[in-house]
């Protein structure tokens, strides 16, 4: 099943980057080491000059102002030149991060990799001088592409690291140090993201008012809807658009791992739109569909039995998905906000577990080989998995991250929970415009 891209202009759906979800991942052998240089006391004295420096923040209102039509060279550059001084301090407070961890933490291949990413990003980005031209915006942001590419799969990589780690750090280090690291992250391509998609958004500008060809990157979907863009926030996202596309990705994921799936189905209102970055709705969107989808399935399973579940793989697909209560989405909008509910026929979260839910590493998820405690293990099948097309569960790091995502522009996720039931996860987010967010 193919999965249209209804939101082109997405960076994690743009065709040159590795989506983490939608295409499939580069198996990685978990004996991978990474090759990092040592830094050099030149390097050094940088990463200590900017790390001291304080970040300078800017609100969601202030990150619009540089995307309103018509966009002038000036206001464009002025972001430009802060983009530039603000990756660089940012940066190096992340790789100043990673120096501090507990040094046999620090050399797990997985933390290593995502240190040298941090590092490698910072300095690229620190031989552009201030932008005063366009070639010299141009020279950057090109750059700057490149760098966001290459730090789109940290959280996968990270999580695995944290995993494996976790019995030389305490919880509440753990906690700290992702909260931190993922806060940071979502600023970083928040500012740095914006840059790109203004740059192309400038340049949109000049082309159609020198009656020229709109550039090559750009498809005529693109260009129908560049209103509805500022930079790499969508002004009209339609949710149940984004959250159909969500469903049926998760929906094959669930297909391929236990040969049946919940359907799903919307209600509320349906042609709410809101301003919103959709990535990060994405993101959010995919973690909770995955619990619910997985929670359904397994509960059917369970009720039906092994027998009945091994028979109804070979069944036709429409009779599968009859066989699990259905995934309901609901979408209700107050004022300047969006609240999606998301209800499952799971069986609910057990009583021992609710106070465990946000915290990194804990799952409820088992390996097929887990009552044996033989074959590959938890990590060695997620990365089967996502070889085969994506991986139904995780390491226990999707939920405690969404909660992030969610209260980043000040939203928030709860989940209530019906022993013998279901669970409902209510993620509310406030549009950008009306964020009081400091980013």
């Amino acid at each position: 099943m193919k999965v249209p891209k209804l939101y082109p202009r997405n960076l994690i759906d743009v065709s040159q980057f590795q989506k983490r979800s939608f295409l499939i991942p580069e198996y990685r052998c978990l004996s991978t080491t990474t090759n990092t240089k040592k830094i050099s006391f030149y390097d050094s004295a940088m990463l200590s000059k900017y790390a001291k420096q304080k970040i300078k923040n800017i609100t969601s209102t202030e990150l619009l102002s540089y995307g309103k039509n018509p966009m002038s060279e000036e206001n464009f550059l002025a972001y430009t030149r802060f983009c530039q001084e603000e990756l660089k301090v940012r940066l190096a407070k992340r790789v100043i991060a990673f120096n501090n961890l507990p040094f046999i933490v620090g050399t797990n291949p997985y933390i290593s990799e995502v240190h040298g990413l941090y590092y490698k990003a910072f300095k690229n980005l620190c031989v552009f001088k201030p932008a005063e031209t366009l070639g010299d915006e141009k020279a950057y942001t090109n750059a700057l592409f490149e760098t966001i590419k290459s730090l789109s799969n940290v959280i996968q990589t990270i999580s695995e690291g944290m995993y494996e780690s976790l019995r030389y750090m305490k919880k509440s280090s753990v906690k700290a140090f992702i909260d931190d690291l993922i806060s940071s992250r979502i600023g970083l391509r928040v500012i740095g993201e914006h840059q790109v998609w203004l740059s192309r958004q400038f340049y949109a500008q000049l082309d159609k008012a020198n009656n020229l060809n709109r550039s090559k990157n750009f498809s005529s979907e693109e260009n129908n809807s560049d209103e509805d863009w500022n930079g790499s926030i969508h002004t009209k996202l339609n949710i149940l658009k984004l959250m159909t596309q969500c469903c049926l990705h998760v929906q094959k994921m669930c297909r391929l791992h236990y040969g049946i799936a919940p359907s799903f189905e919307f209600d509320g209102s349906l042609n709410t739109k809101f301003s919103y970055i959709p990535s990060h709705l994405e993101y959010m969107s995919i973690e909770l569909l995955k619990n619910a989808f997985r929670a359904s399935t397994e509960k059917a399973i369970q009720l039906q039995g092994m027998q009945n579940s091994i028979i109804n793989m070979f069944q036709d697909e429409a009779e599968n998905t009859t066989k699990v209560n259905p995934v309901k989405i609901t979408i209700s909008k107050g004022g300047q906000s969006v609240c999606i509910k998301i209800q499952d026929h799971g069986g609910g979260i057990r009583t021992e577990d609710e106070r465990s839910i946000y915290d990194y590493s804990f799952t409820t998820y088992k390996t097929r080989d887990s009552e044996q405690q033989e074959g590959l293990g938890l990590l060695s099948e997620i990365h089967l998995s996502n070889a085969a097309g994506g991986s139904i569960a995780g390491l226990g790091f999707g939920l405690p991250m969404t909660k992030v995502y969610a209260g980043y522009f000040g939203g928030s996720l709860d989940l209530f929970s019906m022993p013998g039931h279901g669970c409902d996860a209510f993620l509310q987010l406030p549009s950008i415009e009306a964020s009081p967010k400091i980013i």
